[in-house]
């Protein structure tokens, strides 16, 4: 059941790392229904999970730009899953 539901979930988590980042930190945006989350993960026990959360609406999104700093190549397949997502 947990496994169907989350297959059928159309958001999508878009992972990088910068150049500032090492081999225990990544940076990521998530998609919800109605905006983008930016964070900061982090592998580390003392220091892990998310870090540095940011919340941008999916109008802000496409209107400006986004919030944070992307490579190239994210903000390209986050702009495809977009026009996935309005064939649906």
């Amino acid at each position: 059941m947990r496994l169907t539901k989350w297959l059928k979930n159309p958001h999508h988590t878009f992972r990088y790392r910068l150049e500032e980042d090492d081999e225990e930190h990544y940076r990521a945006v998530e998609t919800t229904a109605d905006s983008l989350v930016y964070y900061r993960w982090s592998h580390q026990i003392e220091d892990g999970g998310r870090k540095e959360r940011e919340v941008q609406s999916i109008e802000h999104y496409r209107a400006q730009g986004p919030i944070k700093p992307l490579p190239k190549l994210v903000r390209s397949a986050i702009d495809a899953w977009f026009e996935t997502q309005e064939e649906r």
